[in-house]
């Protein structure tokens, strides 16, 4: 609030820095010069204001405050200039240049009128006498065909348009202040802009009414009225190149006839309109019956407008007496609502407007009325809107007879027989239209109290509504209808919120007796916690809140705590309205509120069709049952709900009925007390057998369509739905048992059959799995205690056994097969008493189950595999390994495999459409030696070599994942560090002092964030180049977050000074040489390597002098140099990748360049080969081969860059000289465009030439063949 405070006060600071012209007392051109300048300078400001205005779109009540100021300031501001150019002429008229400069004023005008609202801006422009005659001289200039309308003109007509409506309504007639034929002609200019297609339409519409409705203008409101009826009427068929400008002409009229109708007094306008009434009626009627395609949406809307408007001109304008109106209190006292407030005095004169009513009104009134309750079922919202208010406000004017058959008209819209007579009510479920528009009917209705309550009616006929509508509004609190892939009603929801929200503000909690008791408050409950869509939720509780601020106690007991409750923000989460705020309700609520949540979640929301929304609901209704549990309730009483929702799981045909009800009741089950929980698994398996796909065969279960496990694309969706609930339910029956077992005394024992069918089960889903992540997920928590439970059993222990070994009869080694063996073994308990792995073996020669299963998961760690299928494996080698320590089952030779597969997949960048699908097995590499590290202290007592280094090498590896280009591995990189800090400091693999700085570092990156390797993290991590024992790595991961695998650029990292420098350190760059001469960073890395190289080159020499002092380093830096010009020429005569060999070309340049620009020459007597001029060589004798490359593009590069190297070192100042004349030939031939598409000879000898400039042997032909042609 305030940042939006500081920017209204600058958009007012602004507006009082326009400039006012000063009146000239000269025509210099000085003078004029000198206000063009300042028109410029205010056009600026309004450019400005605008901006700042558009940051409140959001909140543009907070202008509110430095409003008045700014539209203040930028009329006087347009008012001035044009004083000014009326004084330049001498006359009162504006010149085009004046109509130009108070255009920017009038578009901010305006901006500020469609951020706040017309109405509001016109209430605060000037409205002195004198400017009505600049305002009609500005829009008249403005709107002249001869002006020529500048872009955004209509903008500003638009801001004069506001103006004139605020100026209109001074008292004075407009001929004592303009002259009457500019008002004639601002009468005609009104009407002109009303075929305009945008906002100006709108407001040249209200301008015109204005304007019309005034006393001395009532001769041109009978013509415009007149020309209207007569235009709406006309038969006459229009050019197809008017129809578009023919259609807007009609919505202006219309407009502006309901503005008269709106803001003009009785008196005025009645007898106008009277004598063209019946003629415009049937002329908007007629049009409104025309086909859709011709008449739009917006015809039904603006004419359902003006009916309304021009039928309630019939009727009288005081209310009637049988009308509803609310008690309210004051200072002297209360007073009660009665069925109509008005005083005796004015009985008779009710009588005879009723009377008038009869004898005038009613033969067109039912005309109307037929109208507006047809718009009530129009396919638009905007058009049902205006319908509803339309209906309020004529049944407001009507005797109490007709206006009870209005309602009972409305009421007529829910049912199918249109009758209503029945009690029970029909939902006309395929006419959603009319259940919206009836209700926002209804809702207008109470607002106006025009239904009467039952103890204040006229006859038992009014009873009879008030109680069909409250029974209405609650059918209309639950409609939800699915249509194909969505559904229909929440703008129904919506509605009915709105209705008993106006019913709550427009009656008193006496006057509806009846209203606690029909359940309205409980009903809102439901809606405001449970409904899919966030503005019915909030809506609900508006209403809820409303009813218990007006009706207290007698609305809802505990009204007040649980509006506090469910406020306005913590309904905007779904999911916490179900799980958290549905059961503090309940406990606040008592059992009258509990019961009626208990009952929508039973009843309608754990079927629903949305699945979040089923899961949410089952969440909710165990919480809600472990409060049913603390009251009173019976067991008896429990296990009917239980047998309810135990039966829906398994015989209802709807899919998401069962998916629900299988959801609920694993939620029971973790509530449930433990009486029931020890015959659950028995109710699990009933539910397992009644899904129908799983059949029982000699004591085991397979899919009753096979095919199904050899293509898991076939599964649907609402298939897999239910395999996971039936997951979970499994998960939630064992985990109990798991609990109980553990604290009864008495052993839990259940039948090995019903255990088996169970773990057969979860096998076959787990071979599925591989099609859903959450089944996937159900799965390996369902695993994880069902295991538990086997491992009590011999019987069931043995199938587990032949489950892992692979041997059991429904294997068939496919990759489900492969899938579900490494599920099952990620997720076994680890630690639980008996082991799994204490499984003893059945044949004397047989190896161990633990031995087996290791083995096995080790052959998934190889290229070729599906990275899921290598994801699970690590989840799996994890399990076994922590499994494997605790019962001293893992040897070293295991523990040395384990760490191999782990550096393997630590180093998997494999990639396919979907991008780089490695760096999740990375992930999980990375997480599973998070896992094991304080396991492998044991491994190193003896200090082993190979073992160790093989250690250190994942170490390594995990380094490099630390400063990885992915955000999520480098995450989890670092909380492994952070983690296994003292783990790693008992392996003992580095100093105390780097494994310090290596921490350091990982708290330093996880304060900034570990999101985006920006700038300052890049110089972190780029800090432990300067341990060694870490270089390598890191500078692998520094490189690939510069550049990618497929060269694309890191600009943000690889053009920063200071995230570059810690690159180009002697060092540092020098470790990069290695890496790339050794090939360590290994083919994917090299181009990036290379890149990187080149760039680090350029830095170089540019930002380092090689004059420094210091022989020595000066020696090897020389020395380094030599070693990169060597490097890449060995790769230009190797590589075939344009983008590696491009960057070969650039870095042997720069190598060229930068032993040009040295002066030094070593000074080693060892080796005096090496200075450098020969490095100056050595680059351009690789560029040279790069010269007459196979590849076309690579020439052509190398030519152009050559090229741009020898033009920018042409000596200017030596002309005529010889060399002056060898850099001009070499320019010729590197120039030439035929580098691309001359024969190779050709190309040899132009080659040499260039060669022989440059003094260079040229490169001779060899007889291995290779991607350079020699």
């Amino acid at each position: 609030m305030a940042a939006a405070r500081n920017n209204a006060e600058w958009i007012s600071a602004l507006a009082r820095r326009l400039v006012l012209p000063e009146s000239p007392g000269s025509t210099d051109s000085s003078d004029i010069k000198d206000a063009a300048r300042l028109a410029v300078s205010n056009a600026k400001l309004c450019d400005e204001i605008i901006a700042y205005a558009q940051l409140f779109r959001e909140h543009p009540v907070a202008l509110d405050r430095e409003l008045v100021e700014t539209v203040s300031r930028v009329a006087n501001a347009a008012r001035a200039w044009a004083t000014v150019s009326c004084q330049h002429r001498g006359d009162d008229t504006l010149s085009e240049t004046a109509v130009t400069a108070i255009g920017p004023y009038m578009e901010v005008i305006y901006e500020l009128a469609q951020l706040r609202g017309r109405k509001v801006v016109a209430n605060l422009m000037p409205h002195a006498v004198s400017d009505l005659k600049f305002a009609a001289r500005a829009l008249l200039g403005m709107t002249d065909p001869t002006a020529g309308m500048l872009d955004g003109g209509w903008k500003w007509i638009y801001g004069l348009c506001v103006w004139m409506c605020t100026l209109s309504l001074i008292p004075f007639p407009l001929d004592t202040i303009i002259e009457p034929r500019i008002v004639s002609h601002l009468l005609e200019t009104g009407v002109a802009l009303l075929v305009h297609p945008g906002a100006v339409r709108t407001v040249a519409a209200a301008m015109l009414a204005r304007v019309l409705v005034r006393p001395d203008r009532r001769n041109d409101l009978h013509v415009f009225v007149r020309r209207v009826a007569v235009s709406l009427s006309s038969d006459e068929s229009t050019a197809e190149d008017r129809v578009v400008e023919r259609r807007y002409e009609r919505y202006g009229m219309i407009q502006t006839l309901t503005e008269i109708c709106k803001v003009g007094r009785r008196h005025d306008i009645d007898a106008v309109f009277s004598q063209h009434f019946s003629m415009l009626i049937a002329s908007l009627t007629s049009i409104v019956d025309q086909d859709a395609r011709s008449v739009s949406s917006l015809d039904h809307h603006l004419i359902v407008k003006l009916v309304s408007r021009m039928a309630a001109l019939l009727f009288p304008e005081v209310p009637l007496r049988w009308k509803y109106v609310r008690s309210y209190d004051s200072l002297f006292g209360r007073k009660q609502g009665t069925r109509g407030l008005a005083p005796t005095a004015r009985d008779q004169l009710v009588s005879r407007e009723e009377s008038i009513i009869t004898l005038r009104a009613i033969d067109q009134m039912e005309h109307v009325l037929n109208v507006v309750l047809l718009e009530l079922e129009h396919p638009d919202t905007i058009v049902r809107w205006s319908a509803a208010k339309a209906v309020g406000r004529l049944t407001e004017r009507l005797p109490f007879e007709l206006a009870m058959d209005v309602v009972e008209a409305v009421l007529a819209l829910f049912y199918d027989n249109k009758s209503g007579d029945s009690d029970d009510i029909s939902l006309r479920t395929y006419a959603d239209a009319a259940w919206h528009g009836a209700c926002l009917a209804l809702a207008e209705l109470f607002s106006r109290g025009l239904i009467l309550p039952a103890d204040v009616g006229a006859d038992g006929k009014s009873k009879i509504f008030m109680d069909k509508a409250v029974r209405i509004i609650l059918a209309a609190l639950k409609f939800d209808v699915r249509r194909g892939a969505h559904s229909v009603g929440a703008n129904i929801r919506d509605a009915a919120c709105y209705c008993c929200w106006s019913l709550a503000r427009a009656y008193n909690a006496k006057d509806l007796v009846r209203l606690s008791e029909s359940g309205l408050a409980e009903a809102l409950l439901t809606v405001a916690l449970f409904d899919r869509e966030v503005n019915c939720r909030r809506a609900a509780s508006a209403a809820f809140q409303e009813g218990v601020g007006r009706f207290g106690v007698d609305f809802c007991k505990a009204g007040v705590d649980i509006v506090a409750t469910a406020d306005y923000f913590s309904l905007g989460d779904r999911n916490l309205c179900y799980v958290e705020l549905a059961p503090k309700i309940a406990r606040l609520g008592g059992e009258s509120v509990l019961n009626t949540l208990w009952s929508e979640l039973v009843s309608t929301k754990f079927a629903h069709w949305d699945v979040s929304v089923r899961q949410s609901a089952a969440s909710s209704i165990g919480r809600l049952a472990e409060i049913m549990f603390e009251s009173p309730v019976t067991e008896r009483d429990f296990r009917a709900e239980w047998m309810r929702i135990q039966n829906t799981a398994m015989v209802s045909p709807e899919t998401a009925s069962r998916h629900g009800a299988t959801l609920a009741l694993a939620a029971l089950l973790r509530a449930s007390t433990c009486a029931l929980r020890t015959q659950s698994i028995a109710v699990v398996r009933e539910v397992l057998e009644s899904l129908g796909w799983l059949k029982p065969k000699q004591g085991s279960i397979s899919l009753a369509r096979p095919s199904w496990s050899l293509s898991m694309k076939k599964l649907s969706s609402s298939q897999l739905l239910l395999l996971t609930a039936a997951c979970e339910l499994v998960n939630a029956c064992f985990a109990d048992l798991v609990i109980l077992s553990a604290r009864s005394d008495e052993e839990v024992r259940h039948e090995p059959a019903d255990i088996n069918y169970t773990l057969r089960f979860l096998v076959q889903c787990a071979k599925l799995s591989r099609a859903s992540t959450s089944l996937q997920t159900s799965v390996a928590a369902a695993v994880q205690v069902t295991t538990h439970v086997c491992l009590q059993d011999p019987d069931t222990c043995t199938l587990l056994k032949q489950v892992l070994l692979g041997k059991d009869e429904d294997a068939t080694d496919t990759v489900a097969d492969q899938h579900a063996f490494l599920l099952i073994v990620g997720n076994l308990p680890s630690g639980s008493v008996p082991s799994v792995w204490a499984i003893p073996p059945t044949a004397p020669n047989e190896a161990s189950l633990f031995s087996a299963c290791f083995e096995k998961v080790l052959t998934f760690f190889c290229d070729g595999v599906d990275i899921g299928m290598a994801c699970n494996a690590c989840i799996a080698l994890a399990s076994l390994f922590e499994a494997g320590c605790k019962e001293k089952r893992l040897c070293k030779t295991q523990a040395e495999s384990a760490l191999k597969r782990l550096g393997w997949g630590l180093n998997n960048y494999f990639t396919d459409e979907r991008g780089d699908v490695g760096s999740l097995l990375r992930r999980e590499c990375v997480h599973v030696f998070g896992r094991i590290l304080s396991y492998l202290t044991g491994y190193l007592l003896d200090r082993t070599e190979g073992f160790v280094e093989l250690l250190r090498r994942v170490v390594d590896m995990l380094v490099w994942q630390l400063c990885e280009r992915m955000d999520a591995v480098r995450r989890e990189a670092l909380e492994t560090f952070l983690i296994g800090r003292d783990d790693l400091a008992r392996l003992h693999l580095f100093e105390a002092g780097d494994l310090a700085a290596l921490q350091d570092v990982c708290v330093r990156v996880r304060n900034l964030g570990y999101m985006d390797m920006k700038t300052d993290m890049f110089i972190v991590l780029a800090s432990l180049l300067r341990k060694s024992c870490f270089r390598n790595s890191v500078m692998l991961g520094l490189v690939s977050c510069m550049v990618s695998s497929h060269g694309i650029i890191n600009v943000s990292l690889l053009q920063s000074r200071p995230a570059f420098s810690r690159i180009v350190e002697d060092s540092s760059l020098e470790c990069l040489v290695a890496l790339v001469e050794e090939h360590t960073c290994g083919d994917r890395l090299l181009l990036p390597c290379l890149i990187v190289l080149e760039r680090a080159l350029l830095f170089r020499a540019v930002y380092r002098s090689h004059s420094e002092p210091g022989n020595q380093r000066l020696e090897h830096q020389l020395h380094l140099a030599f070693r990169i010009v060597t490097l890449y020429r060995k790769h230009a005569q190797s590589c075939r990748d344009l983008h590696r060999l491009q960057s070969i070309g650039r870095a042997l340049l720069e190598c060229a360049e930068l032993a040009m620009r040295s002066t030094f020459e070593t000074k080693n007597a060892e080796d005096t080969s090496v200075t450098w001029h020969t490095v100056r060589l050595k680059a351009f004798e690789g560029l040279m081969l790069l010269l007459c490359h196979a590849m076309p593009l690579v020439r052509v590069f190398t030519a152009d860059i050559l090229y741009l190297h020898v033009l920018a070192n042409v000596h200017t100042d030596s002309d005529g000289s010889a060399e002056h004349n060898a850099q001009r030939s070499l320019l010729g031939l590197l120039g030439r465009t035929g580098w691309d598409r001359a024969s190779i000879e050709e190309l040899r000898a132009n080659r040499n030439q260039i060669c022989s400039f440059l003094g260079i042997i040229p490169p001779r032909k060899r007889g291995v063949t290779t991607g350079v042609q020699n």
